[in-house]
């Protein structure tokens, strides 16, 4: 027995289910939930959505989005326990933050990734790095099961694989991304329109949030590395909020020369979220796994403890041997 038939078999013998993602939820974590909830529900199925932050602005246009609760306001402990557990979209449990107390409550973690540092933290681990997005593999779920995609499963799913390739342009887009893709808009996803929605719809404070942060623009002596920061200062400036902050090391991705883009974002808890970005041949998932991080070749981030000036000194000192 593979694991999609075992997820399978999990699935259709089990009644109550929690379905989570990420601290700071993308398009692939929020896509990804939405559509695996409307599956679940539509096999008649009790399902419970909970993640430690709220749903960013830009996705809450995502049918059911709603329904995701976030640890912080909505959160409420009850008897009656989900029995399954599924995990998405998170390389090791501790990406889900809080919300990993009510996962090791279940009877059965269920892991679905495409991280190449997934460490198969599950009792299930559904794993495949091929996969440009986990909604590539919830997509093959649906079909598995023998379920019509429909169009707002379609929606969800669609704006998963979007962002997660960012717009069909990094290394992680297949022929098979393609052809999953052009199923999804034979259920009437309009490209354009979804694309308007993520991208094009931006809020004042994070605009200014983002000219406060390029102001902070670095790079290396000869061009390879680039980097900039957010600091609680500045999102007290802006009034803009940390999920407000998806997509901004993309702006200087492009920079000519530039081999390695790193954003470094200051938390409240004397923590550092460190984000990495590589074009060419550099693997920043090694990069990040050194402290204690991970993700895809190209794309990758870790946590690191102390201040954002301490961090930044760190990492670049590693990044300059990385290059």
């Amino acid at each position: 027995m593979n694991e999609i038939e075992h997820i399978i078999q999990v699935l259709k013998n089990n009644d109550f289910f929690l379905v989570t993602s990420h601290l700071n939820p993308d398009g692939d974590s929020v896509g990804s939930q939405l559509a695996l909830v409307s599956l679940l529900e539509e096999m008649g199925k009790r399902v419970v959505i909970i993640d430690e932050d709220p749903v960013p602005d830009n996705l809450r246009f995502l049918p059911q989005s709603d329904r995701i609760a976030f640890i912080n306001s909505k959160l409420r402990r009850t008897e009656d326990c989900p029995q399954v557990s599924l995990v998405l979209d998170c390389s090791d449990l501790e990406r889900v933050g809080k919300v990993a107390e009510l996962v090791k409550e279940t009877d059965l973690i269920i892991n679905i990734d495409h991280h190449i540092s997934n460490d198969k933290f599950g009792d299930i681990d559904l794993v495949d790095e091929q996969a440009s997005a986990v909604g590539e593999q919830i997509f093959d779920l649906i079909k598995s099961l023998g379920y019509p995609v429909g169009e707002e499963r379609a929606i969800s799913l669609y704006t998963a694989i979007l962002t997660d390739t960012g717009s069909f342009q990094y290394a992680n887009t297949t022929p098979r991304t393609h052809q999953i893709v052009a199923s999804l808009l034979k259920e009437g996803v309009s490209p354009s329109l979804l694309a308007e929605r993520v991208y094009r719809v931006s809020s004042f404070p994070r605009q200014k949030l983002l000219g406060l942060s390029l102001a902070t623009l670095e790079r290396s002596s000869d061009g390879s590395i680039a980097w900039f920061r957010l600091t609680r200062e500045m999102y007290w400036q802006s009034q803009a909020s940390p999920q407000e902050t998806n997509g901004f090391i993309n702006c200087i991705g492009s920079l000519q020369g530039v081999k390695l883009a790193l954003l470094f974002r200051e938390r409240e808890d004397r923590k550092v979220k460190v984000s990495f970005r590589s074009k060419g041949e550099l693997n920043v998932a090694s990069l990040a796994k050194h402290f204690g991080g991970g993700g895809h070749r190209g794309a990758s981030g870790c946590l690191i403890e102390g201040s954002i000036e301490e961090v930044e000194k760190r990492v670049l000192a590693v990044a300059r041997q990385s290059i």
